[in-house]
């Protein structure tokens, strides 16, 4: 495209060398951390700006560096990118294996072929000589419970191969760990087709993980139809679908009420309100009830409050209004299964005067449980669940998890408000801790 104006060239110009503004170096282990997610993320402009920054290419994090990270995602792009910057095939993951070891372990083909031509080993033979077969890595036998890991573990990846290994060794294809077996893992994480494998290696639907719930029942709590059918068939339930006798309308349950005061409230009332969603909770006035279309959501009323000390006014959702007097509702509301995520957020970054925006965060996180015992059982991963018990908060609505994620006291609270109620269809927490940086959502899977 030509530009006839050479003063808005100029400006463009100008505008674009100032955006020429280079990040703050970090330690190797930051950047490692940087390194390694580019590489899962298929990004070289994001891996060459670690490199650049001075950062060693072999650092490791968590036990392994960017190149094993690259040869178990089975990435030859990434292995080949890494090649040529000169990452070592020598160096070593928490395991003892360098790369070629290590791929081998993993067996994808190109990674392999990738790795033994940087090595200068040759996989063809003189002509006529026989072709001799490379032997077959030998893993050391295991227990059942170990097993167990590696079976779930190639079930969140969807690797058969690692799957068959693990069942090869003897491992029951039952055998649970941390509560749940093998076929309860594909279907929490709505993967038909590692359903279809397990239920093709012979798992049983007639196991059932902590909470007593068989395969039908635990997918039909999950509510993934792919897998709800796939487990019905293999029961011998009929998957026709029967016309309701009522409209379906009129069969969805309604989304539950959040833990905020039923009754309207009205001008000049003394109330606790949250200016931060339902965080946190202060006094206030109620000095306005509008119901100005423009500012409500199907005719919900929004509730102008002041606090206490004539400092701030908020348009507040019913919500994130409550009465003096603790209730029930207060913590109640919270008890039941939760579906956790982490936030997505969009953040820019300058690299070399090009502006990205970067996409982030958004992952499906295990489950939580609070029980109306104030205990409650939180899955962190595949290999570790903790069970604790929650206290009500002190200060208004919400509960706090004593001792949850990373050993800190995590509060959950009710941001449901009548706009996104009407977006997701069901109940909406957030969970925060003081003393750590992430922030956790949850949506609501059964109460």
């Amino acid at each position: 495209m030509r530009i006839s104006n050479t003063s808005t060239c100029v400006a463009t110009l100008c505008l674009i060398f100032s955006l020429n503004v280079k990040a703050q170096k970090r330690s190797d282990y930051d950047l490692a951390a940087w390194l390694i997610a580019a590489v899962h993320d298929n990004d070289t402009v994001k891996a060459n700006w670690a490199l650049k920054q001075g950062m060693q290419i072999d650092y490791p994090r968590s036990g392994q560096n960017a190149l094993h990270n690259a040869i178990y995602k089975r990435n030859r792009y990434m292995v080949d990118f890494l090649l040529r910057k000169g990452a070592s095939v020598d160096s070593l993951n928490d395991d003892g294996m360098n790369a070629l070891q290590y791929a081998q372990k993993i067996g994808d083909p190109g990674v392999i072929e990738l790795i033994k031509q940087k090595m200068g080993i040759a996989d063809h033979q003189k002509a006529g000589a026989p072709k001799k077969e490379p032997a077959p890595i030998k893993f050391q036998a295991r227990s059942d419970y170990d097993l167990a890991a590696w079976l779930i573990a190639a079930v969140n990846d969807k690797d058969t191969v690692k799957a068959n290994w693990a069942l090869e060794q003897g491992n029951p294809i039952d055998y649970p760990r941390a509560g749940q077996n093998a076929l309860h893992n594909a279907i929490y994480n709505r993967n038909k087709y590692m359903v279809e494998f397990l239920l093709r290696k012979g798992a049983s639907i007639q196991s059932v993980n902590e909470d007593g719930l068989t395969a039908l029942q635990y997918a039909e709590k999950i509510g993934d139809p792919g897998v709800l059918q796939l487990i019905k068939e293999k029961s011998g339930i009929s998957t026709e679908v029967k016309k309701p006798a009522v409209p379906v309308k009129d069969l969805v349950q309604p989304v539950t009420r959040p833990v905020a005061e039923e009754g309207k409230f009205k001008q000049g009332d003394t109330v606790l309100h949250s200016r931060d969603r339902g965080r946190t909770w202060e006094k206030g006035i109620i000095k306005e009830v509008s119901t100005n279309p423009l500012l409500t959501t199907d005719n919900a009323p929004l509730y102008v409050v002041e606090n206490m000390t004539k400092t701030s006014k908020n348009y507040l959702d019913i919500n994130f209004l409550t009465t003096l007097n603790r209730k029930p509702e207060w913590t109640s509301f919270f008890t039941g299964d939760w579906d956790l995520y982490l936030p997505i957020a969009a953040t820019e970054r300058i690299i070399d005067r090009d502006v990205y925006q970067i996409i982030s965060g958004g992952d499906r996180l295990p489950p939580l449980r609070i029980n109306a015992n104030n205990t409650y059982s939180w899955v962190i991963d595949k290999n570790k669940v903790i069970r604790g018990t929650w206290k009500a908060n002190d200060k208004g609505p919400g509960v706090i998890l004593l001792k949850g994620d990373r050993a800190v006291d995590w509060l959950v609270y009710n941001t449901s408000d009548a706009q996104n109620r009407k977006i997701y269809k069901q109940d909406y927490i957030m969970i925060v801790s003081d003393a750590h940086y992430i922030t956790k959502h949850g949506f609501r899977l059964k109460r």
